[in-house]
């Protein structure tokens, strides 16, 4: 019987998402001979916590991780050995204890030594995730060995829950081991014994990286426009002259309508297009494996909305950090609570702040990579074609809309003229009025996003937080579908804070 001894190194609490990982140079099996294995973690601390039942504080970076779940893996990716220590753990004298004693504490990271494994040569990490429940078994050697491919079954976007996790989740891995030589291994380093204990007598190591699992999306701050402009052109479809919105300085714009008073309830914000389970595991990520549990935007069938008394028909009951709404035989205003005031022409229906005591509306996502990416940075990470979520922000019709048109206007070669054709000055009219929909029920999307540069498509990476800071909706963003065309864009800003920080702009469809 083959036996391999595992030796944790420190711990370094850093603030970045990416760090070295596992060697690229192929080293021979863990299978050929007795070999002890020294295996050291980088971690960047991120932690939220939850704040008035559905919204919650924004992402606050720290070390306050709960719990690290190991699990150790033959050349056919089966889990061997697991093991999850807890901050409960903490000096219990178990083999829980002595992980975490010595790996979870930045100051006292001494290392843990993992004596006498048999037939090892992977080893995954993840943190403050989901346990399986009944699959495997913690603590030393599984009682029946399962693909480590089961973890993917803990990783389903209702089991992050983005109102009540203290943490997020991380997960790294190693599958290719290194040479160490003679390197000596520290005394002061923890023990696990499993089975005889019989030591290695040649030391290897594996380096690893862990990153959050997920990224996500906070909303802070949303409002309406409550008079403005707004600018269309004529665009040819299939042969039909239609009105476009556009910008003033667009060389093709020939209308203008201005327009005051209106106003909006918010009832709900809502996230699709996002992955419902996240395939890392093994860490033979393709984007076909994601495809499979993606939940892509759905829109009205045959009239049909695809939301329902504020949740998503096509998926489970159970959709907190996806769907939020105040539904009780009606729709709420769900941000009663945090109702902003008017600045200028914009009525913020939602502000969470900017002090300590803010909130946001959060909404985690996956985002597919390999777990032995070392990249140094989220920028860096091999982008592995990730569908980038949308948000749709829910609006209900007031009682008493007020909002008037004090002017429809075309482009001449040299200045503006009303429009006289009555027909043409409904049309107009009717592109900025609420959409026609019998519940008094519409929607503004956000599909994509953009870059600081404001032109170039952002592609969404792997634990990083983006930050909507404040989404102003004017009536022609408005649609009474969930899944629209061109004609509904919306630009609002997005701050990404973290572990990379930048600005990003998304995009309203």
């Amino acid at each position: 019987m083959k036996k391999f001894t595992f030796i944790f190194a420190g711990l370094a609490l850093l603030a970045s998402a990416a760090f070295t990982s596992c060697e690229k140079t192929p080293a021979p099996s863990a299978d050929e001979g007795t070999k002890s294995i020294a295996l050291s973690i980088n971690f960047g601390g991120v932690a939220t916590k939850a704040v008035d039942e559905d919204l919650e504080a924004g992402f606050v970076a720290g070390d306050n991780y709960t719990s690290l779940q190991i699990y150790f893996t033959d050349d056919a990716g089966n889990i061997k050995y697991a093991y999850n220590a807890t901050e409960n753990n903490a000096n219990d004298g178990t083999a829980a204890g002595e992980i975490w004693d010595n790996l979870a504490s930045a100051a006292n990271s001494k290392g843990v030594k993992f004596i006498g494994l048999d037939a090892v040569s992977g080893v995954y990490v993840t943190a403050n995730a989901p346990l399986s429940s009944g699959i495997i078994t913690y603590g030393g050697a599984v009682s029946k060995p399962v693909a480590v491919s089961a973890i993917n079954e803990l990783l389903k976007i209702e089991n992050i829950d983005a109102t009540e996790a203290n943490a997020m989740p991380y997960a790294g891995a190693c599958i290719q081991l290194q040479p160490l030589g003679s390197t000596q291994i520290s005394a002061d380093a923890g023990e696990v014994v499993v089975g005889d204990g019989a030591d290695g007598a040649e030391y290897w190591k594996a380096e690893l990286s862990i990153r959050p699992v997920v990224s996500r999306f906070e909303v802070s701050k949303v409002g309406v426009k409550t008079s403005g402009t707004t600018y269309f052109k004529e665009v040819d479809n299939e042969g039909v002259k239609v009105l476009e919105p556009c910008d003033d300085t667009d060389p093709n714009v020939k209308y203008k309508v201005e327009w005051n008073g209106f106003d909006a309830d918010l009832i709900g914000i809502y996230m699709s297009n996002f992955y419902k389970s996240s395939p890392l595991f093994p860490n033979k990520t393709e984007i076909k494996d994601w495809t499979a549990v993606l939940f892509a935007t759905p829109g009205f069938a045959e009239g049909v909305s695809p939301i329902a008394e504020g949740k998503w028909t096509g998926l489970s009951d159970d959709q907190k950090g996806i769907s939020y709404a105040d539904y009780n035989n009606g729709y709420q205003d769900f941000t009663t609570a945090h109702a902003g005031t008017t600045s200028g022409t914009t009525n913020y229906l939602f502000d969470g702040g900017s002090d300590a005591s803010a909130v946001v509306v959060p909404f985690n996502f996956f985002v597919p990579y390999s777990l032995t990416d070392r990249s140094a940075t989220a920028d860096d990470v091999a982008n592995l074609g990730a569908a980038c979520p949308a948000l749709h922000f829910q609006f209900k019709k007031p009682e008493n809309p007020t909002i008037n048109y004090t002017s429809v206007q075309y482009k001449t070669s040299d200045n503006w003229q009303a429009v006289a054709d009555n027909n043409l000055k409904q049309q107009l009219q009717n592109a900025v009025a609420w959409p026609n929909s019998t519940d008094g029920i519409a929607y503004a999307n956000v599909t994509k996003f953009l870059n600081q540069d404001k032109l170039t498509e952002l592609t969404v990476k792997p634990g990083l937080i983006y930050k909507v800071q404040e989404v102003v909706v004017e009536p022609v963003n408005l649609s009474v579908s969930t899944k629209d065309t061109d004609q509904f864009n919306v630009y609002v800003v997005v701050k990404v804070v973290g572990f990379d920080e930048r600005n990003v702009y998304p995009v309203f469809d």
